[in-house]
């Protein structure tokens, strides 16, 4: 059930009497959240359902880390997110990433009411989050990502290298790595839903699989393949060497080769 939709804006007051003069109801203060630099102001959408203006608020210090729904850099009111109600938030968090979707740990949240009560509860930690750190993705899924996060956030995919041109033995290498990850559903789900059948992701993962999601080969074919990253919005490329042998005892050729300043 949608618990409530947030509305960004840049200035609280201004954008309580905006939707007041669209829609010819007043929000009320709903208080401060202490700590991360905003306050809000909420108007009943029904029964159970809401609707909360957040902005920064000037009273209160600069946060540590950026403030929620990109409010240091808004620059008018709007819809940016809509919140879900649930009874059991650690359950629903499991099958969120059961199904390839992580929404983040679950944090405490806070609320100081202008009388001084203090609402808590628990949530996602996404939005908090300065960006977000896929792990076992193609490119596609990059640039998918990129467009889901926008230019405000972080994006550090992991590529996983490996410094072997002869193919037959490369995949086979491959294969042995990533044959833990193709018991897990959390990867399995996310790979099914970016575009590989179950026929793919048996005996191992086929040809297509392994070479969309280990960057393999000579050292100009792996840096090929880590620019497809950058290409498709990455901020910062993470690489995890596969040893020749399969096992995933670091490969310190290759580490040093992709290395800044170790090109040969």
């Amino acid at each position: 059930m949608i618990d409530h939709l947030v509305y960004a804006a840049p200035d609280l007051q201004a954008a309580v009497a905006d939707v007041e003069e669209r829609f010819g109801v007043r929000a009320r203060i709903g208080g401060r959240h202490v700590g991360r630099g905003t306050r809000n102001a909420l108007l009943a959408l029904g029964p159970q359902t809401y609707l909360e203006i957040i902005a920064p608020d000037p009273e209160q210090p600069e946060p540590a880390v950026p403030r929620p729904f990109g409010l240091d850099s808004v620059d008018r009111g709007r819809l940016v997110r809509w919140a879900v109600a649930c009874e059991d938030i650690d359950a629903a968090v499991a099958g969120a990433r059961g199904h390839g979707y992580d929404p983040g740990d679950v944090v405490d949240g806070q609320r100081a009411e202008p009388a001084g009560t203090v609402l808590r509860w628990r949530m996602t930690s996404g939005e908090l989050a300065d960006g977000a750190h896929p792990y076992n993705v193609p490119p596609e899924h990059t640039a998918e990502a990129r467009n889901i996060l926008g230019s405000g956030k972080l994006l550090c995919p992991e590529v996983w290298v490996l410094l072997e041109t002869d193919a037959a033995a490369a995949r086979s290498a491959a294969r042995q790595a990533l044959a833990s990850y193709m018991r897990l559903d959390n990867y399995v789900n996310n790979w099914r839903r970016i575009g590989f059948g179950d026929d793919e992701l048996a005996g191992g993962g086929s040809d297509r699989f392994i070479d969309a999601n280990v960057a393999w080969g000579s050292e100009e074919a792996i840096r090929k393949r880590i620019q497809e990253h950058w290409d498709a919005g990455a901020d910062h490329v993470c690489i995890q060497s596969i040893n020749p042998d399969g096992s995933r005892r670091p490969d310190e050729k290759v580490l040093a080769l992709l290395a800044p300043g170790g090109r040969s």
